[in-house]
């Protein structure tokens, strides 16, 4: 059985067992529900789930040049709740150790540039979890990158890694 073969296996197994979980926890919040020891979310609890922020943009008007520009304002719609998805967030990025918006650019381009053999190579960007070490960025050539090694053995242009 090859590499990929036991990689498939075992992420069935993996999904296999997480769907009998959830089947559990559904049954066990049924039966909470039933005997009134939880309720259905609050709108506040719910508030969570929609954005925070909301982009406005001034119409366009002249500046002293003559030339036509438009302005960009960010309103933040509930300033405690935004700090705390902020904290949040920055708690992920410390335990991967790579800021997030860099990490979705990676996968969005599906593509990176990796160090191999001491030259700099273009990779296809796969993220991988492994249980010792954590999430990493894998390479055609069978190497494995740390997230938290961004700019120093992997980066999403040739640049930053020279």
């Amino acid at each position: 059985m090859s590499k990929l073969d036991n990689r498939n296996k075992d992420l069935l197994e993996l999904c296999r067992k997480q769907e009998k979980e959830i089947k559990e926890l559904t049954l066990k919040l049924s039966k909470m529900k039933e005997d009134n020891k939880i309720s259905a979310p609050s709108c506040e609890q719910l508030e969570g789930m929609k954005r925070l922020t909301e982009k406005k943009i001034v119409q366009p008007s002249c500046d002293i040049n003559g030339e036509l520009e438009s302005k960009e304002y960010i309103y933040i719609k509930d300033k405690t709740l935004a700090e705390k998805k902020l904290f949040e967030l920055e708690d992920i990025e410390e335990k991967l150790g790579i800021d997030l918006i860099t990490l979705f650019k990676a996968l969005e381009q599906k593509w990176a540039y990796c160090i191999y053999n001491k030259k700099i190579c273009p990779m296809i960007v796969c993220i991988e979890y492994f249980k010792d070490t954590g999430f990493a960025i894998s390479s055609v050539f069978g190497y494995t990158y740390k997230l938290k090694d961004y700019g120093k053995t992997w980066a999403l242009t040739k640049e930053e890694l020279l």
